[in-house]
């Protein structure tokens, strides 16, 4: 909220200036042997863009500063991103152009913008407006600000593990909780919060607590405990991160280790440790200092991320809002200075932005339409891995599949600035690799079950969605999140699932068509008329088998369906081992055709020792009005196909 001034007029000029003088004194400064590289982007964006963010898609969304315009960066069809594509998105509504503000990728892949320390051309007015974009059909919608929050401007927030996004109040100790279901805020009570949000930034903890260092009550630090609704001490850090006349901090990062290295913006860092409870406050130590290059070296508003490899690259500058800038990675021992580039001679490091990509590069944005990406030495040690236990085999085209595994949030929240920006990147992405073609794709992941951090051995799942127009053929399936991938596991995209071997009247008193009608798509059916079952009331149902090899760990069952009269369908599968029919779903049912998508986890109990899996589908009323009813049901069965995995 300080030097409103200055931090927009720097935005300014790096909206219209690409490259600035004084390239050669950063490049020539000595740099660590165990430095990376950089690669700049072949196509530039037609705007100056920052807060890059990740979607579940694998494509970034990135933002022209005080406008309300969005563009899109997808890779090649080999995984590229600095060979990538630019389109431009939807704008969002024209009296909202925001800079400085809050943003979340929800665990539904919409995006949520709420807040702006400017707005436009208005300057420094803290605006409380916001939108969401849901990237399905490339449309914003206004998002309102929590009731009686006249501002927002740059605040912070958070999704919890449970998925929920937490909003706080800068100008207070407020905070809110978004309703992702009606897109509405509810008032958090948020007790013992010891100053105002202001100026602080939030990191989420392997624990489900959320760490901030306070400004105005520097150098104390507290954690927000959402299971109890309020916020504990977290100890004071061994020397002040704040700038006194500034009230800035620097980013703070979640290492591999649960540890958070939290970088000042008075040339001091620290490292914390959480304790054994969340209520325990922890403790923390001195990390070393960034040196004086002209000047003391720290983050007064400015980038961190941590880096597949477990190393962090930070972006640091002189004082408060000076230039120039310079990149260090820190490798669990020592501050070490990397490769530069020829914009940080102007750059303060308020300008930057980082994000971490799932090809393990590091995307850098500055404001301009230099994009940057930087491809760091080493890799990840396999304990840090998201590992795949569960996903079919076959997966089919217009379809949604579901993984399951663990650490599919990875080890980190990606990465962090502080209070003007967020870009949290802790969920799945799902990546395939085509083993003709070597097409690099990603299929759209969403209702993820967490999004904690650091899941460990819990098991976890997300869902994919595999694209109509997704090409067909065996490929190499992995799940990356923030960068680090999981072993690949052979998986083949189809245009269709299993097909039926078998069908049958369960119950009734006849039926029409066999297996030619049940799987094709040109509305004809197999059908069973209901028999009057007396005081069950009527009752029509139909046994389908499937021949699905010697081992399946899951299944997805589609059907497409409609009955004479509105009732219920309720699937079941038959236990080989129990001898009895169990539940796998149900779904609404009327006279019109519905499609129906069911998920079975657990599903090797329903496979025989020849590889058959039996069906049953049957038409009953949910609240069994039809009991001893004179009219019939008729079940229409169509389309019906099994993936199993």
């Amino acid at each position: 909220m300080r030097n409103l001034l200055l931090k927009v007029a720097y935005v300014s000029c790096a909206l219209s200036i690409v490259g600035l003088a004084n390239a050669q004194q950063v490049s020539k400064r000595p740099q660590s042997a165990a430095s990376g590289s950089w690669q700049r982007i072949q196509n530039a964006p037609p705007q100056g863009i920052s807060v890059p963010l990740l979607m579940t898609d694998g494509t970034i969304m990135c933002h022209s500063p005080l406008s309300s315009n969005w563009y899109k960066l997808t890779p090649t069809n080999t995984g590229s991103y600095v060979n990538g594509t630019w389109t431009k998105l939807a704008p969002m509504q024209s009296d909202y152009g925001p800079l400085y503000y809050a943003s979340a990728v929800l665990p539904d892949g919409r995006v949520v913008v709420i807040g702006g320390e400017y707005n436009l051309n208005q300057g420094g007015v803290w605006t409380n407006k916001g939108a969401y974009y849901n990237p399905q059909t490339n449309k914003w919608n206004v998002l309102a600000a929590p009731t009686g929050w006249t501002g927002v401007g740059d605040a912070q927030c958070q999704i919890l593990p449970d998925g929920r996004l937490v909003l706080a109040n800068l100008f207070d100790t407020r905070m809110a909780v978004l309703n992702a279901s009606t897109m509405t805020w509810s008032a958090l009570q948020g007790t013992g919060k010891f100053d105002r949000f202001d100026e602080e930034g939030w990191v989420l903890l392997k624990d489900g607590t959320i760490i901030t260092c306070d400004a105005i009550n520097a150098p104390h630090a507290e954690k927000y405990v959402p299971s109890l609704d309020k916020w504990v001490s977290a100890g004071d850090t061994p020397a002040s991160l704040c700038d006194a006349g500034s009230q800035e901090l620097g980013p703070m990062i979640l290492m591999p280790d649960g540890k958070v290295f939290a970088f000042g913006a008075t040339g001091h860092n620290a490292i914390y440790t959480p304790g054994a409870n969340p209520t325990d406050p922890g403790s923390w130590v001195a990390a070393p200092d960034f040196p004086n290059v002209n000047g003391q070296l720290d983050i007064a508003d400015g980038p961190a991320v941590m880096m597949p490899n477990g190393k962090i690259l930070a972006y640091a500058s002189p004082g408060v809002f000076n230039s120039p800038s310079h990149f260090y990675e820190w490798d669990g021992t020592a501050l070490l200075e990397v490769a530069n580039l020829p914009n940080s001679a102007g750059n303060p490091s308020f300008v930057g932005n980082f994000l971490p990509l799932p090809n393990g590069q590091i995307m850098f944005t500055d404001f301009s339409s230099d994009i940057e990406f930087y491809t760091p030495t080493g890799g990840p040690k396999d304990a840090w891995r998201p590992t795949i236990t569960s996903v079919p085999s076959t997966v089919v085209v217009g379809k949604t599949s579901v993984l399951k595994g663990t650490q599919l949030n990875g080890m980190t929240n990606g990465a962090g600035y502080g209070d003007d920006s967020s870009n949290n990147s802790n969920y799945p992405l799902v990546r395939v690799t085509y083993k003709s073609s070597h097409h690099v794709v990603y299929f759209r992941t969403h209702d993820h079950s967490t999004m904690a951090v650091q899941t460990g051995t819990k098991q976890v799942s997300t869902n994919f969605d595999v694209p109509a127009n997704a090409e067909l053929g065996p490929a190499s399936l992995e799940v990356v999140a923030s960068g680090i991938p999981s072993l690949p596991v052979d998986v083949t995209i189809s245009k269709d699932g299993l097909k039926p071997t078998g069908v049958g009247m369960y119950e009734g008193i006849g039926s029409t068509g066999g297996i030619p009608e049940i799987t094709s798509s040109d509305n004809t059916y197999f059908t069973v008329d209901s028999v009057n079952a007396g005081a069950s009331g009527q009752i029509s149902s139909a046994w389908v088998t499937f021949q699905a090899g010697t081992s399946i760990s899951n299944m997805q069952v589609d059907f497409e369906s409609n009955v004479s009269q509105s009732v219920q369908i309720l699937a079941f599968a038959y236990n080989w081992a129990t001898g009895k029919y169990e539940t796998i779903g149900n779904a609404k049912q009327s006279s019109v055709d519905s499609t129906t998508s069911l998920t079975v986890p657990d599903a090797s109990k329903y496979l025989s020792g020849t590889g058959q899996v039996n069906l049953l589908f049957r038409a009953i009323n949910p609240n069994r009005s039809n009991k001893a009813a004179a009219f019939p049901i008729t079940l229409r069965l169509d389309k019906v196909s099994l993936t199993a995995g």
